[in-house]
């Protein structure tokens, strides 16, 4: 595999390494800027490009170098955005879903890329999703995912928390969920969700618009996903059993986004140079995963997200869209740590520790 390397004016040195892998191929870039970037091009006929939970091998966060070596992963990357509630756990921020299962929902017309490994098809677009419950032609909306609730609001929760029990202090009937049917339905404050499990909890202010549901009864989760600037493809992406929100969008059809406002962004998550992780497909279907260091004591500066955008544009991709960054950005490859992650805010750059993160990103072999 070769790069498509075009940034005359950008780049200045560039350090590649051979090709221990069969379909993946480094490449350490350093623009005239002094920025750091790392660069991974996969081939997806040849690797497994799995998205991971850390709940599912431990608890809701793990730094990446824990979770790609607990799968043996060649290489990874770090995923989406998440929330950290007082809990300390970390809960998907957008849309999550893994091998299928839904384990967060988009609020806001955000960045995605679905995909599956199976026939190596790849979609990245801007999206919102729509979701409901269906329960014998009966549907049931839902305000929010893995969020507090009001006695007005239906909340659905996946097991995504630490914790085997949840804690509800507003009266709701709750409806556990598992395998696409009611196995329970309680109204008591502690409630456990299965493994794999939801629980749909409806207010006491909302509960009278409730279909009769029992025990047994079939509750089958339906997440449509909208894409924005693709409508045609929405059905493939419903089926996708692997999407992963970011923000933003930063190349579409191989033209540069100039315009975030469609994602709701601060003025300086967008403008002020941070350490970024980022997406891109190639024309020829490869992958590029990419990581932007911003680490003052090693001379890494961050990007901002145009100059970003810039960057997966010169690199030669059609689509990419941008991960979570700052502190969560991190690269590991050939086991060890490739870049030098800047840590949370409140830690001192020469104490910084790896940030754990709620999903990521492994390379397996494909067999």
């Amino acid at each position: 595999m070769k790069f498509i390397l075009c940034m005359l004016f950008l780049i200045i040195s560039t350090n590649a390494l051979a090709e221990k892998t069969p379909g993946i191929n480094y490449q350490k870039i350093t623009t005239a800027n002094q920025q750091i970037v790392h660069v991974l091009e996969v081939d997806p006929k040849l690797i497994n490009i799995k998205l991971v939970r850390a709940k599912d091998f431990k608890s809701s966060r793990e730094t990446v170098v824990d979770i790609a070596k607990h799968y043996n992963a060649i290489a990874a990357i770090n995923g989406g955005f998440f929330r950290v509630n007082e809990h300390g756990e970390g809960l998907p921020a957008g849309l999550l879903k893994v091998d299928h299962q839904l384990y967060g929902i988009a609020y806001k017309p955000r960045a995605a890329i679905g995909w599956d490994n199976k026939t190596n098809i790849t979609l990245i677009d801007r999206v919102q999703t729509k979701t409901t419950l269906t329960s014998n032609e009966h549907k049931l909306y839902i305000n929010a995912m893995n969020s507090p609730f009001t006695i007005n609001q239906a909340i659905l929760s996946s097991d995504s928390y630490n914790r085997e029990n949840l804690t509800f202090e507003t009266t709701a009937t709750h409806f556990i969920i598992n395998d696409n049917k009611v196995i329970d339905i309680q109204t008591q404050h502690l409630i456990q969700i299965p493994k794999h499990g939801y629980i749909y909890s409806v207010g006491a202010g909302i509960t009278h618009n409730l279909p009769n549901l029992n025990i047994g009864d079939p509750l089958t989760i339906n997440a449509k996903i909208i894409p924005l600037l693709t409508p045609e493809t929405a059905e493939t992406w419903t089926t996708m059993p692997s999407v992963l929100s970011g923000a933003p969008l930063l190349l579409k059809d191989g033209i540069k986004i100039t315009d975030y406002s469609s994602e709701v962004l601060r003025e300086s998550f967008l403008n002020i140079p941070y350490a970024r992780t980022s997406i891109g497909t190639l024309p020829n279907g490869n992958w590029l995963l990419v990581v932007i260091e911003e680490n003052i004591t090693h001379g890494a500066f961050g990007m901002t997200i145009p100059e970003l955008a810039t960057v997966m544009q010169e690199l030669g991709c059609n689509n990419a869209l941008n991960l979570d960054g700052g502190g969560s950005t991190t690269m590991y490859y050939d086991n060890k740590l490739i870049n030098h992650p800047m840590g949370d805010e409140d830690e001192p750059l020469d104490f910084s520790t790896l940030r754990k993160v709620s999903d990521a990103i492994v390379l397996l072999p494909k067999n």
